[in-house]
């Protein structure tokens, strides 16, 4: 049975109580916030002008594991071997080839390509809406502004949940 419950409705007395920060902005060209990682460093100062001042579209290769971004070419400033190490939700990787793939739901627990970036988690929502063709940009972030998105978040998720157990929504 579905709920009926006034508040459940979209024009009931919930519209327009839930905070917008709860609200994803789903667009088929958001720019997602990203943290610098692993071997950022090792990219050229070229390579991180292009990974941060371009587009990367989402090729049909893409599934629940990782979503994989056709764009400019990127390269390290080392031919050094990546040694495999932890990765998450939201990793992006340097593939060979000079291109990026980002690591989804289904991902992998570790990987032995380049991790250059990891999507801060408040925009992994949007990210995960994305679908072939759909292009994508990063902006870097810190982890102080993203670890304040995140708290911000789950303090407004809280108040919602408290308001639909009670009814009451202020």
């Amino acid at each position: 049975m579905f709920n009926t419950h006034p508040a459940a409705l979209p024009n009931g007395p919930a519209a327009g109580i839930v905070a917008p920060s709860l609200l994803p902005k789903y667009t088929p060209r958001p720019t997602v916030r990203v943290i610098p990682c692993g071997e950022f460093e090792q990219l050229s100062d070229e390579s991180k002008d292009r990974f941060l001042g371009s587009e990367f579209e989402l090729t049909s290769q893409s599934d629940r594991m990782g979503y994989r971004l056709k764009g400019p070419e990127l390269r390290r400033t080392t031919s050094d071997e990546t040694v495999s190490a932890a990765v998450t939700f939201g990793t992006i990787q340097l593939l060979p080839s000079g291109q990026l793939i980002m690591l989804m739901a289904d991902h992998q627990t570790s990987g032995g390509y380049p991790r250059i970036a990891t999507v801060i988690s408040a925009d992994l929502p949007v990210a995960a809406q994305l679908g072939p063709g759909d292009r994508i940009s990063f902006r870097v972030t810190d982890n102080a502004a993203a670890e304040l998105t995140a708290l911000e978040f789950d303090r407004e998720l809280r108040k919602l949940s408290i308001a639909a157990f009670f009814g009451k929504f202020w």
